[in-house]
């Protein structure tokens, strides 16, 4: 049975590259893909998120530029139909970009991101929960700190992207232990050591 839900989905394998200035170059279904890059945005670092409770960590170590994306992103055949949500920590706005343009969409705060800090996300389901620091990232009045992915295409594996002007991540790979103020694990200190982060959703 040929479903979203059975379908296989394309697995990317991205390198440890994370450079700043130019895009990001991996191998997706055997071509060699090179990531977008345009005039305001282009990814410095990436990783697959699994489909059920993927989770994603990066501190941000270096930031000169005006403009910081997280968000998730289909795998890119090519770079014209490459569809992809992000969330702008640096303006208020969710955007869409689809063919090398931005559609705005959802109001979400006006969270600052500064040199030091700590993002993560959570991947249950259809829904993608944001951390910052350790601490959930609520969307105005109704508290919500879910994305909704489902309009990602359901047969292309999920990945998470960071995109920057100017910007350089490091990758954190840890879970399962909770920051603890007081302990020399700092996620606002780069060249500390790395934080390991937990979310809890309730509901």
């Amino acid at each position: 049975m040929d479903t979203a839900q059975t379908r296989p989905r394309r697995r990317l394998k991205f390198d440890s590259s994370r450079v700043v200035g130019n895009s990001i170059e991996f191998l997706s279904n055997g071509s060699l893909v090179r990531s977008l890059r345009d005039a305001r945005s282009f990814a410095v670092a990436s990783q697959p998120l699994s489909p059920e409770n993927g989770s994603f960590f990066a501190g941000l170590t270096w930031y000169t530029g005006s403009i910081v994306y997280i968000g998730v992103a289909t795998s890119p055949e090519n770079v014209n139909n490459w569809q992809a949500w992000v969330w702008n920590p640096s303006h208020p706005q969710f955007c869409r970009h689809r063919g090398g343009n931005m559609e705005r969409s959802t109001n979400f705060g006006s969270i600052k991101v500064a040199q030091g800090d700590v993002i993560g996300v959570l991947r249950q389901g259809n829904n993608l929960i944001f951390s910052h620091n350790g601490q959930l990232v609520c969307r105005g009045k109704d508290q919500s700190c879910h994305v909704m992915a489902s309009d990602l295409e359901e047969d292309v594996y999920p990945c998470l992207g960071f995109w920057a002007s100017n910007v350089q991540w490091e990758i954190l790979r840890h879970r399962g232990r909770r920051y603890q103020p007081g302990t020399n694990r700092n996620p606002r200190v780069p060249g500390s050591q790395a934080p390991c982060l937990d979310f809890f959703c309730e509901g």
